[in-house]
């Protein structure tokens, strides 16, 4: 089975990550990760596995694994853990970086080359390093990489490093990508440039305001209410009676919050698919009453929006063509 891959999180403000974990746990299980990472145990003894090498450990063991290079550390334990390991986690543009920028920590670039097959310390190294790695778990800011950078000096100091996976094994993770689940938390951590043919089919964000929004579900509805009139009979009532009119009426104040001024239709259409009609033509402003002008013509309808002089006593009249 092949590993699976890790995501590691660094948080904003931080250059590494520090962990520190019981058994069982949830990242327990043959994985790798792109990052390096230093892994101590502080309890418990079982066997661990770093590429294809396979070993005991207890309590100190201190390993550097490097980029995607699998690992996991089994425990024999009956019950649950609440503490066996603590472990920092970077990535090789940081220490890279820091390289760059301090010549001194060059110190440890031979053990980084070693880390791509796995490196075991001493005793002697891992207890200096213990100490500070319980407390570069609580530290922040300065003190922080303070702490990283002691604990760099200490791993420099070890003569003897015994390196874990032979020379013939190359970590493939382009290989262990290809698994799916794999695949999907690759593409989460390192996601790719979209494909621009999928960006073509993409839809369009919808920019409209609400009141666009509203018009487009009238016009919708008109259209509808007009497909079933043209299956209706064809004798339908118009909007001759005084409470087809009022009903209008209040159909359009509905949707506008205020009265416009009455409009003409030309010709007279059926009662139901005028009042959607009316509805169209007097949403809120005058910008959408454009709008709503070509909505009716795309439909069919030869509506026009003449407005009637007001009558002496101030009202507004409607008058219908035909």
């Amino acid at each position: 089975m092949g590993p699976d891959l890790e995501v590691i999180q660094i948080r904003p403000g931080e250059s590494f990550a520090v962990r520190w974990h019981g058994y069982p746990y949830h990242t327990v299980r043959w994985h790798f990760h792109p990052e390096y990472e230093l892994h101590q145990i502080v309890a418990t003894t079982g066997r661990y596995f770093v590429g294809d090498f396979i070993g005991e450990f207890e309590v100190g063991n201190l390993v550097l694994t490097g980029p995607n290079l699998p690992h996991n550390w089994i425990s024999e334990v009956p019950e649950t853990v609440p503490l066996r390991c603590r472990l920092i986690q970077f990535s090789e543009e940081f220490i890279g970086g820091a390289i760059t920028t301090f010549p001194e920590l060059g110190a440890v670039s031979p053990l980084l080359d070693l880390s791509r097959r796995g490196v075991l310390f001493g005793k002697s190294v891992s207890r200096e390093v213990m100490p500070l790695l319980a407390e570069i778990t609580h530290a922040y800011g300065v003190h922080r990489i303070s702490l990283f950078m002691s604990i760099m000096e200490a791993l420099s100091r070890e003569t003897s490093p015994r390196v874990l996976a032979s020379e013939d094994y190359l970590p493939d993770p382009s290989g262990y990508v290809s698994a799916g689940m794999n695949q999907a938390l690759a593409y989460i951590r390192y996601p790719r440039e979209p494909d621009p043919a999928i960006q073509r089919r993409r839809p369009r964000r919808d920019r409209r305001t609400d009141a666009e929004r509203l018009l487009a579900l009238v016009s919708q509805a008109h259209r509808h209410v007009a497909a079933a009139i043209h299956q209706a009979p064809a004798h339908q009532p118009r909007l001759s009676d005084p409470d087809e009119q009022r009903r209008g009426a209040d159909f359009g104040h509905l949707l506008r919050g205020r009265l416009q001024q009455p409009v003409q239709l030309q010709p007279p259409v059926p009662g139901r698919e005028r009042h959607a009609a009316i509805a169209v033509q007097t949403i809120g402003c005058g910008q959408f009453r454009g709008r709503a002008r070509r909505i009716e013509r795309s439909s069919g309808g030869k509506t026009s929006l003449k407005q009637e002089p007001r009558s002496n006593g101030g009202s507004r009249k409607r008058t219908s063509d035909g």
